[in-house]
């Protein structure tokens, strides 16, 4: 009997090698940010990029914004929003996110906005945040006698 000799083809690891140098030395020129998705939608491979995005956000908005959990008997999601960019026409790209603690799942979804809708939902995310921290903080805790 022979052995069959198996050579790996490495055209398509070339291949991949190019698409992911050519994504992460292509720089974003602010005018559209479909161009970020387009070009770039495995972001978080690239997180470098994101903050070079960022600059284009206010400062008050940049960063991971948590929300309110959403409970649902015993389970619950933690919820969060980010403005990776703002182009020159007004418009944000916003990455809503969470996860669900019971399942340790994650999802997130990519959405186009015009910034002051962006700034808005930001705003209802940390009043909302803002608001279940402080009736957490106002509940009364169970005494343990013993």
């Amino acid at each position: 009997m022979v052995a069959k000799v198996y050579q790996h083809d490495n055209s398509e690891d070339k291949a991949y090698e190019s698409i992911f140098l050519q994504l992460a030395t292509w720089k974003w020129d602010g005018k559209d940010v479909s161009a970020i998705v387009a070009k770039a939608p495995m972001h978080e491979l690239f997180p470098d990029k994101k903050s070079e995005w960022a600059i284009s956000v206010p400062e008050e908005y940049r960063g991971v914004i948590r929300g309110a959990d959403l409970i649902k008997g015993d389970d619950y999601d933690s919820c969060r929003i980010e403005i990776l960019a703002i182009d020159t026409h007004g418009q944000a790209l916003v990455l809503d996110g969470g996860e669900n603690f019971q399942t340790h799942g994650e999802w997130s979804q990519v959405r186009f906005m015009p910034k002051d809708e962006a700034f808005a939902l930001a705003n209802q995310y940390r009043c909302a945040y803002a608001a279940q921290q402080q009736a957490s903080a106002n509940t009364p805790k169970a005494k343990i006698v013993g």
